[in-house]
């Protein structure tokens, strides 16, 4: 990092810094919402997890769009946010694991869109690169921790201009080696995993043929399809969840029949053979987070700076929230204590990144 970046980076830990916080230039709070107005001011939230402490701390992951560097920040919503900064600078982490030793695994990209891959220390204050070369590959897109203690981290490999192909990496000795392999599936990337107590996964897809949902009772060897969804052009399975032993999926895409950008929760009957489409969340067109919470309810950070609640299923939703900018939330985490945390764009003079749900 050059030595004008050092002297500018806001990408500095509040504990102990003499200077003053900004005061906040937001003059309408959504109702509803409660603004962390101590977070520290400029950054991008792209991941929300539970922190190394009990009780409520949470760890997210953070960057500066002005310098393109990348943070954790840890904190309990008492207006004190520890800032770690991460041997790889430009890291904008959205994925996180931690393992049964108490370590992290985290994923996401850096600012050039290239895969950032993580390991944290049980504290999650000392951080250090995998060892493995990922300039050839998109993102890392989910991260999964079988039964059998194997780590899975997803991502695409650039092929061609625009074009990627599936590839999982994956580590059996807590992140210390992995390796990698490579499938021949009609996608460019597994999105999003949702593993059930007997072990099997559900691989929500992303690519430009029909979408089609995978499954695997090996721990990810072989995948097998499930039936497909309504043709799209090109989509992307944003959220695969399991409830109540049906499947919802968050799939937005170009649809065929109308040759229109949508966005739609789907949901499979109890043997997974057939999928129901639910009715619309308003105009929406892109969803950027979904979260299920421990009761059930559903939750979306959607497009023109809105977030929506349903609490019956995804048949209907209210609006919860309308932010001033136009990322409603990237994402959306409950924590051990039942709150429910917002991480969102951040613009200067317009609008701020942490907030969470009244209670």
């Amino acid at each position: 990092m050059v030595l004008l970046q050092k002297i500018v980076s806001p990408l500095q830990s509040i504990w102990g810094s003499k200077e003053k916080p900004l005061k906040p230039r937001i003059s309408v709070v959504p109702k509803g919402l409660l603004l962390e107005k101590e977070f520290p001011r400029g950054f991008h939230i792209y991941g929300i997890t539970e922190g190394p402490k009990k009780g409520g701390q949470i760890m997210l992951g953070a960057g500066n769009p002005q310098t393109s560097l990348g943070a954790v920040f840890l904190g309990g919503g008492d207006g004190r946010w520890e800032q770690v900064d991460l041997p790889e600078e430009t890291a904008l982490l959205s994925q996180f694991l931690q393992l049964p030793n108490g370590k992290f695994v985290s994923g996401g990209m850096n600012s050039i869109g290239r895969a950032a891959l993580l390991l944290g220390d049980p504290t999650a204050k000392e951080w250090e690169s995998v060892n493995v070369d990922l300039h050839a590959y998109s993102s890392i897109s989910s991260l999964i921790l079988l039964k059998n203690r194997t780590i899975l981290a997803s991502s695409g490999q650039m092929i061609t201009q625009g074009k990627t192909k599936p590839i999982l990496f994956s580590s059996s000795d807590d992140g210390t080696t992995w390796q990698k392999e490579e499938f021949k599936l009609p996608i460019s990337v597994f999105q999003t995993f949702e593993l059930l107590s007997d072990g099997t996964i559900f691989a929500g897809t992303a690519g430009d043929m029909a979408p089609t949902l995978y499954c695997s009772k090996d721990g990810a060897k072989t995948w097998e399809p499930l039936p497909p969804f309504p043709m799209y052009k090109t989509y992307k399975m944003q959220a695969v969840r399991m409830v109540e032993g049906r499947l919802f999926v968050v799939l937005w895409g170009y649809k065929t029949d109308i040759a229109e950008r949508v966005v739609r929760l789907y949901v499979s009957s109890p043997d997974f053979q057939t999928w129901e489409e639910l009715p619309p969340i308003e105009d929406i067109h892109f969803i950027f987070s979904f979260l299920v919470s421990k009761d059930f309810t559903f939750y979306a950070g959607t497009e023109k700076g809105r977030v929506y609640r349903s609490q019956d299923r995804g048949k209907t939703w209210r609006r919860i929230a309308q932010f001033q900018t136009n990322i409603g939330a990237y994402t959306i985490h409950e924590d051990t204590i039942g709150r429910i945390w917002l991480g969102k764009d951040y613009v200067d003079s317009v609008d701020f990144s942490l907030w969470r749900l009244q209670d």
